[in-house]
């Protein structure tokens, strides 16, 4: 017995070690050991209470804290309650505990019940800037503004300016507008704030513009309104004409063009408001991705962050991989008010964190709590799928399987249905329930045929049959994802290129080229069906695509060159030296080419002379070389021509079946000098180098012809 409570007290400082470094989930298992042996004593029940609270397992720490008769045991009771919105439960717990925290969330709760003189009395006698702001709010519901505003006026910085620009817009249209403004004026004036409040934009925008003449009130009124339009270059022209350079300018001028992206004009403008901006510097780091210096401006905020800023902090921590204090972060924005979207976020935020440290069950916990809890949310479909997608990391297909077939029954987008439903057949296909994965693939497609995720996979199961050899099938898939998908259609179309190639199909690959080309007129296709044309000598047509590829910017030099070719090839040899003189006189990667393919010619047609000068301009080409060794050859200069060989050979580092063929050039220009030593010198080394037996043979042979 007395080791039992020895190992029970263990593991319960165990409990309280984790709990103090902030391993919440490890904790309450060491709680709960513990608390199977001693189930009578209180304070293990307290502990695994609050435990509870801190993982967000609200219902589980309702269950270990009911019924305890201890202060602190009802204050976390209050609090779970608060978190799971049964505010009057909530309020009852909390009236019978003393402090300033129970108190404040019983003020809270009074406030959501819409018991403002109870919530007044309660939140106007406790200390900190978050009471005064419920303070403030409960003054401007129950009709006496000037008093919240003159609350919120003790109170500047970080989370006040936040509300404080929503509680003036709020009680505006009660407090009067400067006298020099007639009658008329001031009624549309309110009657324009009070549609901007409904959210009646454009109907407050026409009041304001049917007011006479233009002052800066009226201005800043519209301003705001293009901003709610997104109007954003219209607010910057309003802002513009306004005189001065007051924080209240700088402050709008900063979001119209955070709205527009431009951030570094929006950082100026902010920079220029003070410390008003600094909210706004925030959201413009933050979309920029500079995330050290959104946590540096958030930490340098007075008074208590808004929810929107929380979140940013959160998302920012969580990015920077600062994953325990993300979670400490998300937990705060939860526990503020969990009934906000940026609560929500934060859910699945903390999850994100914990599977990515490395604790997926703690993971699982949240996401499932806040599914518990927030059945009807928009995001409680994406929740559900992420704890699959965490089984599945872990390789429990069947629990994954069982996660994602949840994810319909829940709210959630139709992208987010089809990506449970792959990961479903993905599950399936890993745990060996289904045999193939074409038919993971095809199974998808067939229920899914306009998923995003559709086109990809058609071409994959082409792909797939393509590899295997099965090119009819591969072909199969492949007009079907062009025939069904038009955002695929060209690529879909290259791929049936390649496998009637592969078929040696000629006239259907100048079909599928056509077919290409008609889309976009895709330069790769039109050069593909011209080299075509090419090959099969149908030079007349090759000629007309090469005439349109010339026509094409950055193919032009390309386009030069064959038509070049063509032109040699059916003895036309001055359209031959058009194209190519303006290339050997250009800095382009294919002047070389130009240069080699313009001294053939001119060697054929017997202007050695010419050819060699043409030649002395590539110094680095080993074609270039093997052509001046020939024409060394024909002008009987046999030394030179051995030089011009070697020289080649030298320079096919990379071939050395190439640099062997120069060799026994080079052999057979020493052959012809008569130097018999030289020749078979290197005839032997050509042997030595190449892997290629005919070229063996051919030295071979040479070797024993000499004398």
């Amino acid at each position: 017995m007395i080791l039992l409570f020895i190992i029970g007290l263990a593991f319960d400082r165990i409990g309280d070690v984790l709990i103090t470094t902030n391993h919440p989930q490890p904790a309450i298992n060491y709680y709960e050991l513990y608390y199977r042996m001693v189930a009578t004593d209180p304070k293990i029940r307290l502990k695994l209470g609050q435990t509870a609270y801190l993982l967000g397992n609200y219902q589980l720490s309702i269950r270990y804290l009911d019924q305890l008769d201890l202060p602190q045991a009802k204050l976390w009771l209050g609090l779970s309650y608060f978190q799971l919105g049964d505010y009057h439960r909530c309020e009852k717990i909390l009236s019978q505990v003393e402090g300033d925290t129970a108190q404040y969330y019983r003020g809270i709760s009074l406030f959501k019940l819409g018991r403002y003189g109870e919530a007044l009395t309660v939140l106007s006698s406790l200390p900190g800037s978050e009471a005064q702001f419920f303070t403030g709010l409960v003054l401007a519901r129950i009709g006496r503004e000037e008093e919240a505003l003159a609350l919120i006026d003790q109170n500047q910085g970080g989370w006040w300016e936040e509300y404080r620009r929503y509680l003036h817009s709020y009680l505006r249209d009660r407090m009067r507008l400067p006298l020099k403004y007639k009658t008329g004026d001031r009624v549309r004036f309110l009657l324009a704030r009070q549609r901007f409040e409904i959210g009646e934009i454009e109907s407050a925008l026409s009041i304001l513009d049917s007011i006479q003449g233009f002052d800066d009130l009226k201005a800043i009124d519209q301003v705001l309104c293009y901003l709610k339009l997104n109007w954003n270059k219209k607010a910057i022209q309003t802002l513009k004409a306004l005189p001065g350079t007051s924080k209240i300018r700088n402050l709008l001028f900063g979001y119209a063009f955070l709205n527009l992206r431009d951030y570094r004009s929006a950082r100026h403008h902010f920079h220029n408001a003070g410390r008003s901006g600094y909210t706004g510097l925030i959201k413009t780091f933050y979309q920029e991705g500079r995330y050290d210096s959104v946590i540096h401006y958030i930490e340098r905020l007075r008074g208590i962050p808004s929810i929107e800023i929380r979140f940013i902090y959160a998302k920012s921590l969580y990015n920077l991989q600062r994953y325990p204090t993300a979670i400490s972060v998300g937990k705060e924005i939860i526990a503020i008010d969990p009934t906000t979207n940026y609560a929500q976020q934060a859910y699945i935020l903390i999850g994100e964190a914990y599977q990515l440290m490395g604790h997926p069950d703690s993971a699982r916990m949240i996401w499932n709590n806040f599914v518990e809890r927030y059945p009807a949310s928009p995001l409680a479909g994406l929740a559900m799928k992420r704890i699959g997608d965490s089984y599945y990391a872990e390789k429990n297909y069947e629990r994954a399987i069982q996660a994602y077939l949840k994810v319909e029954d829940l709210p959630h987008t139709t992208s987010l249905i089809e990506d449970a439903a792959f990961r479903v057949e993905m599950a399936r296909y890993r745990a060996g329930i289904t045999r193939s994965y074409l038919t993971v693939l095809k199974r998808y497609i067939n229920r899914f045929p306009e998923s995003r995720r559709a086109p990809k996979l058609g071409l994959r199961i082409g792909d797939i049959y393509k590899k295997s050899g099965r090119l009819k099938s591969a072909l199969w898939w492949y007009e079907k994802t062009a025939q069904n998908y038009p955002a695929v259609r060209k690529e879909a179309l290259f791929r049936i290129a390649r496998v009637k190639e592969m078929r040696n199909d000629v006239p259907g690959l100048k079909q599928t080229l056509l077919e290409i080309i008609a889309i976009d007129s895709t330069p790769e296709a039109i050069e593909e069906l011209a080299h075509l044309y090419f090959s099969i000598e149908e030079f007349d047509s090759a000629i007309l695509w090469f005439e349109k590829l010339n026509r094409i910017e950055g193919y032009q030099d390309l386009a030069a060159l064959e038509l070049a070719r063509i032109y040699r090839k059916i003895d036309r040899i001055r359209e031959a030296e058009v194209f190519l003189r303006p290339l050997t006189n250009k800095e382009s990667p294919l002047r070389d080419d130009a240069i080699i393919l313009l001294a053939e010619i001119l060697r054929e047609t017997g202007r050695l002379d010419e050819a060699k000068r043409i030649l002395s301009q590539i110094e680095e080409n080993p074609k270039g070389h093997l052509i001046l060794g020939e024409i060394e050859l024909l002008f009987g200069n046999y030394l030179s021509a051995r030089n011009e060989f070697i020289r080649a050979g030298s320079l096919f580092a990379d071939d050395r079946n190439a640099c062997a063929e120069a060799l026994i050039q080079a052999g057979d220009a020493a052959a012809k000098a008569k130097d018999w030593e030289e020749a078979k010198k290197l005839y032997e080394q050509a042997q030595l180098l190449t892997s290629d037996p005919r070229i063996k043979i051919r030295a071979k042979e040479r070797v024993e012809r000499l004398p």
